[in-house]
């Protein structure tokens, strides 16, 4: 059985206008995986590739996130959430190209 790694970002994101967590970020197959911990308390959302609607950088005042360039992950119930890489933004645009092709897959 061939070994796949799963690559993992550190990230910051926010759900909506709730706080801003930090954690990590796992893309796989089913969608993006967002784990991290608030207050002691594990959070964490799953974002299927086939529930997405729009996968942007974000370029607005509004659409950082911390000071940082975030990605701005839109689903189809308008749930909206930006994930601003610890990495850089160069880590964003990678992110934003495995999961816009992803979705063509979906």
């Amino acid at each position: 059985m061939a070994d796949r790694r799963v690559p993992t970002y550190a990230v910051v994101w926010q759900k909506g206008d709730g706080p801003v967590v930090p954690g990590q970020l796992r893309l796989d197959d089913v969608g993006i995986l967002l784990f991290g911990s608030l207050a002691g308390r594990a959070v964490e959302h799953v974002l299927p590739h086939r529930s997405l609607a729009v996968v942007r950088l974000g370029h607005q005042p509004d659409e950082r996130l911390t000071g940082r360039p975030s990605l701005l992950v839109e689903l189809q119930t308008l749930e909206r959430f930006l994930i601003a890489a610890i990495g850089g933004f160069g880590v964003l645009t990678e992110l934003a190209e495995q999961i816009t092709a992803a979705m063509a897959l979906a």
